[in-house]
C-alpha cells in the first residue's frame, strides 16, 4: 500500500500544470535518522532531539501503568550490594548451590505467601540456610529474615514480609542489581531508567493480560526493555526473550530494543542469541546476556554497545 501511494503521488506531481513539489522520506529504525529519497540523510540522531519520559511513551500507545513504584530498591539495598560482591568475586554459583527453590514454592510452582506453609516446608525438608545463601539472608532487614545466624528457620514479621523476601531471593535481586549498575554507569549518557513497571490497556479486564517490564530504559524517544531471569532452562529463557521482544515493540515501535539477562552458560547464551535473531528478524532486535556477562564492567559495556 505504501509503495502504491508513493508511486501515485510521484506520478500525480509530475503531470503537466500541477506545479506540485513532492518529497519522500522515512525514519531509519537502525540509525534513528530521517532519510530523504533524493538528499539522503537529512537529520542527526533524533534521539538527541526528541525526549519522552516513560509515562509519555506508554500513553502514546494506549497503555497505562498498573502498579505503584516499589520500595524494594531501598529496602534490600544492602543485600543487592552483597549480590554484587558475589558476582565480582565469581561466587554467585555458591548462592544457587545453597538456594533450594522447592522450599519457597507451593505444589503449583508459585512462590509461597504463608509463613505457616513456609515453616512446614522448611521442617519437612530439614533445610538449613548455609554458604552464600546464608550470607545474603544476614543482609536482609530484620523483619524480612527467614533464617537466623545459624541458618535455622526464623519467623518474619508477617506474610507480606515473607512474600517480599522470597520474591527478592528468587530473582528480584537480579533486577535491582542491574538497575543499580545501569543507573550509575549510564547517567552520563542521558538515559532514563526505571524498574518494575506492570503495564496494561484500559480495556483489558483480566489480570493475566497485564505484563511486566523488569527494567525500562529510555534514550530520547527510544525504548529499551530489559527482562531478567535466574532460570538456567533454555526453554524458559527463550520464552522470556520472545515476550520482552514483543512487549517492547508493542509500546515502543520498530525502534525499540530488547535485552534478556539470564544465567545461561556462554554456549547456551550464544545459541539462544542466534535462535532469537532468526525468530525476531535481526541482531538489532534483541541482546541475550548470560552468567559470564553479569560482572559490572562487562554488563555495562555490552548494553552500551547495543543501545548507543
Amino acid at each position: 500500500m505504501a509503495t502504491h501511494v508513493y508511486r501515485w503521488l510521484e506520478k500525480y506531481a509530475q503531470e503537466e500544470n500541477k506545479n506540485i513539489n513532492v518529497s519522500f522520506s522515512y525514519l531509519d529504525a537502525r540509525t534513528f535518522k530521517i532519510v530523504d529519497d533524493k538528499k539522503g540523510v537529512i537529520t542527526g540522531d533524533l534521539r538527541n532531539d526528541i525526549k519522552l519520559d516513560i509515562q509519555e511513551l506508554i500513553n502514546l500507545h494506549g497503555f497505562e501503568r498498573k502498579n505503584k513504584p516499589s520500595d524494594e530498591r531501598n529496602l534490600f539495598k544492602v543485600a543487592v550490594e552483597k549480590f554484587k560482591e558475589l558476582i565480582e568475586k565469581g561466587n554467585l554459583k555458591n548462592y544457587f548451590d545453597n538456594y533450594k527453590r522447592d522450599i519457597f514454592i507451593d505444589d503449583k510452582g508459585d512462590l509461597l505467601r504463608s509463613i505457616e506453609k513456609f515453616e512446614k516446608k522448611v521442617e519437612n525438608k530439614g533445610f538449613k540456610a548455609q554458604g552464600a545463601f546464608l550470607e545474603i539472608i544476614k543482609t536482609l532487614p530484620e523483619d524480612y529474615k527467614l533464617f537466623d545466624e545459624c541458618g535455622s528457620f526464623k519467623k518474619p514479621k508477617n506474610n507480606n514480609c515473607l512474600e517480599k523476601a522470597i520474591k527478592f531471593l528468587d530473582g528480584g535481586w537480579l533486577e535491582l542489581y542491574v538497575y543499580n549498575v545501569l543507573k550509575e554507569k549510564l547517567k552520563d549518557d542521558k538515559i532514563t531508567i526505571d524498574v518494575n513497571w506492570v503495564i496494561k490497556k484500559s480495556e483489558w479486564q483480566r489480570p493475566h493480560q497485564n505484563f511486566e517490564l523488569d527494567l525500562i530504559l529510555i534514550k530520547g524517544y527510544q525504548l529499551i526493555g530489559i527482562s531478567c531471569t535466574t532460570s538456567e532452562k533454555r526453554r524458559e529463557c527463550k520464552s522470556k526473550g520472545f515476550e520482552i521482544f514483543m512487549r517492547t515493540r508493542q509500546i515502543g515501535g520498530e525502534e525499540a530494543r530488547a535485552v534478556l539477562i539470564t544465567r545461561l552458560s556462554e554456549t547456551q547464551r550464544d545459541e539462544l542469541q542466534a535462535e532469537l535473531e532468526i525468530d525476531t528478524g535481526g541482531r538489532e532486535n534483541i541482546l541475550v546476556l548470560g552468567c559470564d556477562d553479569l560482572e559490572e564492567e562487562i554488563l555495562v559495556s555490552k548494553i552500551k554497545d547495543y543501545i548507543i
